[in-house]
């Protein structure tokens, strides 16, 4: 049985409206100039890194050697301090999935980590995931995924494996590094870490799952070597909401119902 062309019509606008009523958080930082990186995020600690643009890429290179990592939060107005800070909003059951393309890397020891944070609480306490990916860990081949609920990685750190299938050293193409945090319930979240075909989870169930995070990357190239240093590009961070394609679908359903009611009648 055919739908009419006035049911689809009307069908189209009203999906057409849900969609775009719909507010689905989702970000983009492309680094392909030198204010990019400036505009879009705010630093939080320890200034021991150096982000300076390197083609249409962002280069991070040590300041000193036994340098700490330098954390940057997520922040469409970072000229504001704490003013206005860029949240997002989640749900039991919803994802919040962050990602940076990384290549041509020099040293081993570096690692790239995405902080989720509280942002009620900032970064204190308890209040905060912490996704961190070593590269080249211990001087090998291989990536190691660790994942913490403490600013530092002692306490409930947890070496999650390696993998030769990541990133490799001094490789200049670009490899997706991707994390997610996931409100599986108001006490239980989950973390993954992955880049290539190597994906590791850590399930918290210790604290209360954040309602509204803030998001940060944790830089730090080698402390070995002031010179040892990485590309970043294409900072992403959203959460998909599959809410929005079942309402449209039962709008689908609703008006498939009513054509088959108006031929019957």
């Amino acid at each position: 049985m055919s739908v009419t062309p006035s049911s689809l019509t009307k069908f189209t606008v009203i999906a057409a409206a849900v969609l775009a009523s719909t507010n689905a958080h989702a970000v983009l930082v492309d680094f392909n100039d030198s204010s990019a990186f400036a505009d879009n995020f705010r630093i939080f600690a320890n200034a021991s890194v150096s982000t300076v643009q390197d083609g249409s890429a962002l280069k991070v290179t040590g300041l000193t050697s036994g340098g700490s990592s330098s954390i940057f939060f997520y922040d469409a107005t970072p000229s504001d301090g704490l003013d206005t800070r860029s949240t997002f909003a989640l749900s039991v059951g919803q994802t919040l999935t962050v990602s940076v393309d990384v290549a041509s890397i020099t040293g081993g020891g570096s690692s790239l980590g995405f902080y989720f944070v509280n942002s009620a609480q900032a970064l204190t306490s308890n209040a905060h995931n912490l996704a961190l990916l070593n590269f080249g860990n211990a001087g090998g081949a291989n990536e190691l995924a660790r994942f913490a609920t403490y600013a530092s990685m002692s306490g409930q750190s947890l070496n999650a494996g390696t993998t030769g299938d990541g990133i490799s050293l001094n490789d200049a193409t670009f490899r997706k590094v991707t994390a997610t945090y996931t409100r599986v319930t108001g006490s239980t979240s989950t973390m993954t870490l992955s880049v290539g075909s190597f994906s590791s989870t850590f399930t918290n169930t210790n604290f209360t799952s954040y309602s509204n995070v803030e998001v940060g990357l944790r830089l730090f190239p080698s402390p070995s070597n002031p010179a040892n240093s990485y590309l970043i590009d294409n900072f992403t961070a959203a959460i998909p909401e599959p809410s929005t394609f079942s309402v449209v679908a039962g709008l689908g359903v609703m008006v498939l119902a009513a054509t088959r009611r108006r031929r019957a009648a």
